[in-house]
């Protein structure tokens, strides 16, 4: 009985990323929709998408650091009852003061939220890595099936975010605040009811020597690990790693905030709020379908390698092509890509890491954070000249990570 408890209450926190990216997805897609209603130019917009990096860049690092030494619990509870206060901070102000004249004051007002909202985010992701982490770290088979599952969850909201976020911009914007006001009151009951400190009952297999796990690693990389004496650069493969979370940050940006403006403006795509959700939702569906069949796969560096070239060729296109049909497999392969360097990159990540797990997701995300100030601001800059010129410069810039990528990885 107890034993089913436990497995229960497992399956419950794989709730909390369903809940954190559907709400930053629905919250991302309404705020394009306002900066077109209301007339933000494409920097305004990119402003207001950047400003939670603004503060995500640094403070992931700085809490996950102190998440290895407190309560997992604490760290989610402020962090969701600041998500509470802020989606009640947005009801406010689009119930009371969203006429067309408080133009400055709406723009600011979802500039200090997106500031605030990556603060308290700092406190949700590297904490639900870690603790996920620690959940399977008794074997390696449980540990991937962990990292595995928390990508599916947090996936299916990214996807599902902006098709809700599209159907109540067609109807009425105020009910997608009152959406994610409630998903993070139901992340709230999670936290308190299910949330435990971590106990050390584990057992660290790096230590252990298991056979499969060493194969692993040395069948799919030819890398030595620090396992019976052998040593493994672990700098340069956290180097490796953060790069590639860096890639993801720039590329997921510039595909979840940057296209539905895009595809929403007349001189873009034109294209309505629905419609622009279902391209969104194809696109997301590319990553769950990864994050489904990626158990079944050794992840590997290489991997990584092809998967950013191919990134590079599928940006490169959606500057030319403005058929909708080919766009949505674009969005979709996009969507796989993304999800194939988001999940070996994390994977790889915590399985090399087994000390200070809060830390490293921490690190992970503020790159993730670096990625979500300068995609919005760069992409902003390049459309005031060309709408679909962002797409290139960033397919042409990650060819040149790729080239740089592929002489370091010789180093190991």
């Amino acid at each position: 009985m107890e034993q089913k408890r436990k497995k229960r209450k497992q399956k419950t926190v794989f709730i909390l990323p369903f809940i954190g990216d559907f709400s930053n997805s629905v919250l991302t897609f309404l705020f394009v929709v306002i900066g077109v209603n209301y007339g933000f130019s494409p920097i305004q917009i990119g402003w207001i998408l950047s400003a939670y990096g603004i503060t995500y860049v640094v403070m992931p690092a700085v809490i996950g650091r102190i998440s290895d030494k407190i309560n997992h619990k604490i760290s989610l509870i402020i962090s969701v009852v600041g998500q509470i206060l802020l989606a009640i901070f947005l009801l406010i102000i689009f119930s009371f003061f969203s006429s067309p004249s408080s133009h400055s004051l709406v723009f600011y007002s979802i500039f200090i939220e997106q500031l605030l909202r990556g603060i308290f985010f700092s406190f949700y992701w590297p904490v639900i890595e870690a603790y996920l982490s620690e959940m399977g770290e008794h074997s390696f088979k449980a540990h991937k099936e962990s990292i595995n599952n928390f990508c599916i969850s947090w996936g299916l909201g990214m996807a599902i975010g902006p098709f809700i976020g599209g159907i109540f911009s067609d109807i009425d914007i105020i009910f997608g605040f009152w959406t994610v006001l409630f998903s993070h009151i139901i992340a709230l009951v999670i936290v308190l009811t299910e949330i435990k400190k971590p106990t050390k009952k584990n057992i660290d297999f790096q230590k252990s020597g298991n056979s499969e796990d060493i194969a692993y690693f040395n069948d799919s990389e030819k890398i030595p690990r620090e396992i019976n004496g052998t040593k493994v650069n672990l700098k340069q493969i956290n180097i490796f790693l953060f790069s590639i979370a860096f890639i993801y940050a720039l590329e997921s940006k510039l595909i979840g905030s940057y296209f539905p403006n895009y595809a929403l403006l007349s001189d873009g795509l034109g294209l309505s709020e629905p419609l622009t959700g279902e391209l969104m939702l194809i696109y997301g569906i590319g990553q769950i379908i990864f994050y489904f069949i990626g158990r079944f796969f050794k992840n590997s560096f290489k991997a990584l390698l092809s998967s950013i070239l191919i990134l590079s060729c599928l940006l490169i296109l959606l500057f030319w092509v403005r058929n909708l049909i080919v766009i949505g497999v674009i969005l979709f392969f996009t969507g796989l890509i993304l999800g194939r360097l988001y999940y070996i990159s994390l994977e790889l990540l915590m399985m090399y890491e087994k000390k200070e797990k809060g830390k490293k997701a921490g690190i992970f995300e503020s790159l993730i954070g670096l990625g979500g100030i300068i995609s919005p601001l760069v992409t902003g800059l390049l459309a005031e000249s060309m709408l679909n010129l962002p797409f290139l410069v960033h397919g042409i810039f990650i060819v040149a990570v790729f080239i740089i990528l592929l002489i370091f990885k010789r180093t190991f």
